[in-house]
């Protein structure tokens, strides 16, 4: 036995006897378990941003686990070639848990090319029962999180790890195919799988055409985001990755970095990692088009819109219910289902002997679990729920009207949805809280009329903002004058969000054809209100009217 390992041995068993181990203490991967110490481990792993290169600098740190504070303990190691692995020989811990960091150069994806200047990469880990870490940007960006988690959620390193991995993963629109993917110490971008290719994505994303310092700041500020509430909101520069990525897609420059990685040492078959890239780019940009490549549309143009529209302040980023019509007494409700409380108000014109109550908010209700035909069939703007806080979730026809449930009824069973015709017309409950329904067209049809029709009904239902104007000077916001509120939250289809800024769409409970279903429509161009037909696909609003 050489000295170091003769004191790390008697390090050891110091800190056993103090901490009352019992003789059946287990050890495992070079820890020592109930004492919760690293004790003679040899650790290896692989560092990468692209591979990092032979002779960067490795450092092994001890962190407490319950406060992530540095034990002081420290042991070094450097990367062995360049194809990025590492080892850290006779690492001796008082804790289990440790951060790993990296810092050299390496090779750019996109460039093939060594960085010209040196980057940091790191990694909190559970060295428990492992001996292989892998350092990568998802382990910088979950850091932070990580350690806030630990911190001031008092939560277990463990659920840390798992709940900070999961909403990385969300920032940049990832979703597993099967459940879980290996945890991020485990990926590496040199193999298959889907999990090393939402890492590959993300990595050459975030890395774009970037130098090293503008790439850390990167970096830095999307972990600090994280680090807050788990999300990240910094839509600015998410816009920025995704219009790079999509100009790159589009200019094939993307179609090199397969053949770039493939021609470094240790690489297996590069995983498809092109579909995480455009599913990125596509909710982050909602004007966007896919064919055989990504083409970005002209700033503002819609579908169905001029070209030369004009916006007059359309925007997502407002705060939920700023569109309420602040002269309006409003009721509310709870939805018993998920505890959100809705906006209502009774709508009364007394000339054409007109009264009902309306939700003055478009649904958001969102659990699948418990309502199945939710499942794939609603959607959030962008695939982010704040988004959904201000304008409500889109639905397809088949969710609003809860086709599951339908089809389990025992009295009369219905087989609904698209593709098929049940031929279901009148009033159903749907997805609409209970004591509420989803309207019939008869029922918009009468709410029209008593705000004075296709040519006057639109201005009556607008709210008093957030209406582009298309083409004339004219403003086309609304007076809101009973206090519906409608916000102008275009319809999705099987792509993206189309027509926001300038058309709203109500979904009907009644049925059209098999393929088709009635809805709602104030369209700004026309300013009218129309009932019309539409397929039962597309991703529309939802307003709920009290039975």
């Amino acid at each position: 036995m050489n000295l170091n390992k003769f004191f790390a041995f008697l390090y050891a068993l110091f800190l056993c006897i103090f901490a009352a181990c019992s003789d059946g203490d287990k050890t495992a991967g070079g820890t020592t378990e109930d004492a919760g110490i690293i004790a003679n481990l040899n650790v290896a792993g692989l560092a990468q941003k692209g591979p990092f290169t032979k002779g960067s600098a490795v450092t092994v740190q001890g962190v407490n686990c319950k406060t992530m504070e540095s034990t002081g303990e420290s042991f070094e190691g450097v990367v062995k070639s360049d194809k990025g692995d590492f080892g850290v020989d006779d690492v001796n811990l008082s804790t289990t848990c440790a951060l790993f960091e990296v810092t050299g150069y390496y090779f750019n994806e996109l460039t093939e090319k060594k960085s010209s200047e040196k980057m940091t990469l790191k990694v909190l880990t559970d060295l428990e029962n492992r001996k292989n870490v892998n350092i990568n940007l998802f382990t910088t960006l979950e850091c932070d999180r990580v350690k806030n988690l630990v911190i001031e959620k008092k939560m277990s390193f463990a659920e840390a790890k798992t709940q900070a991995e999961k909403e990385v993963l969300a920032a940049f629109n990832v979703k597993t195919k099967d459940g879980e993917f290996a945890q991020f110490e485990d990926l590496n971008i040199l193999e298959k799988g889907d999990g090393n290719a939402a890492l590959l994505a993300v990595s050459v994303m975030v890395q774009s055409d970037l130098n090293v310092a503008k790439l850390t700041e990167r970096v830095n500020d999307i972990a600090t985001d994280i680090a807050k509430d788990g999300s990240w909101d910094d839509d600015k520069t998410k816009t920025e990755i995704a219009e790079w990525a999509a100009s790159a897609t589009a200019s094939g420059k993307l179609d090199t970095i397969c053949k770039n990685i493939e021609e470094w040492d240790g690489s297996d078959e590069v995983s498809s990692f092109e579909t995480v890239v455009e599913k990125f780019v596509a909710t982050v940009i909602p004007d966007i088009a896919s064919s055989s490549s990504i083409v970005i549309l002209s700033s503002g143009s819609r579908e169905g819109s001029s070209d030369s529209s004009e916006s007059v302040g359309w925007s997502w980023d407002v705060p939920e219910r700023s569109h309420l019509n602040p002269n309006i007494d409003y009721d509310s409700i709870v939805d018993s289902r998920d505890n959100r409380v809705y906006k209502v108000v009774r709508i009364s014109v007394s000339e054409k002997n007109y009264s009902q109550v309306w939700m003055a908010e478009n649904l958001k209700y969102a659990d699948s679990v418990n309502t199945p035909s939710l499942k794939g069939s609603s959607w959030c703007y962008r695939d982010s729920a704040k988004y959904c806080e201000v304008s409500g979730r889109y639905y397809s026809w088949a969710a609003a009207i809860d086709s599951v449930a339908l089809a389990a009824d025992s009295v009369k069973p219905r087989n609904c949805g698209y593709d098929r015709s049940c031929g279901f017309e009148g009033s159903v409950q749907g997805i609409c809280p209970k004591g509420w329904h989803l309207p019939t067209e008869r029922e918009w049809g009468n709410l029209i009329e008593a705000l004075g029709g296709s040519e006057e009904g639109g201005k009556n239902l607008k709210t008093l903002t957030g209406w582009d104007k298309f083409g004339s000077s004219e403003d086309n916001n609304g007076v809101d004058a009973y206090g519906f509120s409608s916000l102008p939250t275009g319809r999705r289809n099987s792509k993206s969000v189309y027509n926001y800024g300038s058309d709203v769409y109500y979904w009907c409970s009644d049925e059209f054809n098999a393929e088709d279903a009635r809805y709602m429509n104030i369209n700004n161009i026309f300013t009218k209100v129309y009932l019309a037909v539409g397929e039962k696909f597309l991703g529309q609003s939802i307003r709920c009217v009290k039975d």
